[in-house]
């Protein structure tokens, strides 16, 4: 019992200098915040510094650091600090994450791949996650594993089985349309159309694209439904007698034009190109 005793004292001991150090730590990083909102960048640099110093083990005084870098215009600087945040914290999917999009705000793919891989083995619930890794998929023209991203994400759906509510039906939908759309790029139209069917009853418009998949799979009469129910949408929002609340993808952006949206009339062209049902409109 005594030795019991005596080590829950050690153990008390023992961690009253890290939450002193903590305490300091915390202060250190609000003083530097402070300078560095100030525009003293130099002794800003020089608290994010001491910050560091104090708890090596801390990725927050690091990236803070590295975004002043950057605003610097000193992006080697800035990623050496993203760097010394993965190494400090290496089982933190945040910190992996923080650095991807690094990467990614420089436009160095593969490098976010990479750390996005990490983000996903650290934090596999996540449906942000995957989504952001979709995207990076897509930019390298991976579309198959981009695709798989996407399914993972709808599979992760919140809003599926009375899980939580944070998943609005507006980002479901943008998700499938995502999906449909690499589906089609893909040539796979019979997925990409079940794909189309759920993003509207998700609450997106009819899109352009939806009636193209049709098309292709030779179902013209559905295509053309389709293309008349965007350009009769579309001439509704235009007069204000209606509006979904969603924006149109593509050529359109949900204002009002002073003429015909050009994704209008595209639809009224590939409308008239159907009830010829001539090839050329594939």
């Amino acid at each position: 019992m005594r030795a019991a005793v005596g080590i829950v004292l050690i153990l008390a001991f023992s961690r009253e200098p890290a939450e002193s150090a903590n305490q300091d730590n915390t202060e250190a990083i609000e003083e530097a915040k402070r300078l560095d909102g100030r525009g003293r960048n130099e002794e800003a640099i020089d608290a994010y510094t001491e910050a560091i110093r104090q708890d090596p083990r801390d990725p927050n005084p690091l990236f803070a650091r590295a975004t002043l870098y950057d605003r610097l215009r000193l992006p080697e600087l800035a990623d050496a600090d993203y760097d010394l945040a993965v190494q400090a914290a290496p089982g933190s999917a945040y910190a992996w994450r923080k650095r991807a999009r690094n990467h990614h705000a420089k436009r160095r793919f593969v490098e976010e791949l990479r750390d996005m891989d990490v983000v996903i083995r650290l934090d596999p619930a996540s449906v942000g996650h995957y989504e952001e890794r979709a995207f990076v998929h897509s930019l390298l023209g991976q579309k198959e594993l981009a695709v798989a991203d996407y399914a993972r994400v709808i599979e992760l759906d919140p809003d599926k089985e009375g899980g939580r509510e944070d998943f609005p039906h507006a980002q479901r939908a943008s998700i499938y349309f995502s999906l449909a759309q690499l589906q089609s790029d893909l040539k796979h139209y019979k997925e990409a159309l079940t794909d189309f069917e759920h993003s509207e009853s998700d609450g997106l418009p009819a899109q352009p694209e939806h009636g193209e998949c049709l098309a292709r799979l030779g179902r013209w009469k559905e295509a053309k439904e389709i293309y008349d129910r965007i350009v009769r949408t579309d001439a509704d929002d235009a007069s204000g007698n209606g509006s979904s609340g969603f924006f149109r993808y593509q050529n359109t952006d949900g204002d009002a034009p002073a003429k015909i949206r050009p994704a209008t009339r595209m639809c009224l062209n590939t409308r008239r190109c159907l009830t010829a049902r001539s090839p050329a409109c594939t």
